[in-house]
């Protein structure tokens, strides 16, 4: 069953230097990942604005997790995961 987490939870998230993410930390996902797919949100600019980075990636190649970067706030969070 796929998780949502709502809210989001705040996690540590390591990028290469191409600028992908490597590496996660958010107890118990813990450990290297393979980024899978990248997309960006802007939207509600006119009333609520929402700007995110968001990355599927692949958590020792069997976990598939959905994590987002606040670009307002520059924080990291992970909103789903896959099973």
């Amino acid at each position: 069953m796929t998780r949502l987490l709502n809210p989001p939870r705040p996690i540590s998230l390591r990028l290469n230097p191409a600028g992908r993410p490597c590496y996660l930390q958010a107890h118990p996902l813990v450990g290297d990942v393979q980024a899978v797919q990248s997309w960006l949100v802007d939207m509600d600019w006119w009333d609520n604005p929402v700007r995110r980075e968001y990355w599927r990636i692949m958590l020792r190649g069997r976990i598939l997790c959905e994590v987002f970067r606040d670009l307002d706030q520059d924080a990291w969070f992970l909103e789903r995961v896959y099973d």
